[in-house]
């Protein structure tokens, strides 16, 4: 649990493009997760109104399909519900300048009258904090605490793994940070 009265809004997003100004939210999830820990999660695909100008790499990464986003809404339909469910609490995500860049940017791009929090955390950085890695990617945060690729980079998956993350680390203590760098160095004893 959290001290404070804001929610915590765990959010991912899958993109047609790394930037904000070429690319399309395809994707999205959240979690908002209460002070007294009521859960409630909100996910949609969403159809791109421009697919020419995405990167194929990011289509391939993020599983895009025509198919399976033919009946999706628009970015102009689910933006105001995504304001909703992020214009109060505190947007946690892995590397949340990007998230929250994005979807601030699409949300003024649609016109919508209200913002989403301006109070962020990001879980790359809590890694970088606690973990003794080389890098804080997701894919190696999950290799790290054992934990399943099986459908990363999809947003439901990818934000229950920031939830994980998220409490994994903050409520890590001096011993817990010992301990995995210990474990850090015998993995990377043995890898060599």
């Amino acid at each position: 649990m959290h001290k404070n009265n804001y929610p915590l809004l765990f959010v991912d997003i899958e993109t047609t493009h790394l930037a904000s100004t070429t690319g399309e939210i395809i994707e999205i999830a959240i979690i908002r997760e209460s002070h007294d820990g009521k859960i409630e999660t909100f996910y949609s695909k969403i159809k791109p109104a421009h697919i020419h100008t995405a990167s194929k790499r990011a289509l391939e990464i993020n599983h895009y399909n025509a198919h399976e986003w033919k009946d999706a809404p628009t970015w102009k339909e689910i933006a105001p519900v995504v304001v909703k469910w992020l214009n109060w609490g505190t947007i946690v995500a892995h590397n949340v300048a990007f998230d929250w860049n994005y979807i601030d940017h699409h949300v003024r791009m649609a016109k919508i009258d209200h913002k989403i929090s301006w109070r962020k955390i990001d879980t790359q950085s809590l890694a970088w904090e606690h973990l003794p890695m080389t890098s804080a990617s997701m894919d190696n945060i999950r290799d790290f605490f054992g934990m399943s690729k099986d459908k990363a980079h999809t947003a439901m998956k990818d934000v229950e793994d920031c939830r994980f993350v998220y409490h994994k680390l903050i409520r890590s203590n001096i011993f817990m940070r010992l301990y995995w760098k210990l474990k850090f160095q015998i993995i990377t004893i043995f890898k060599k």
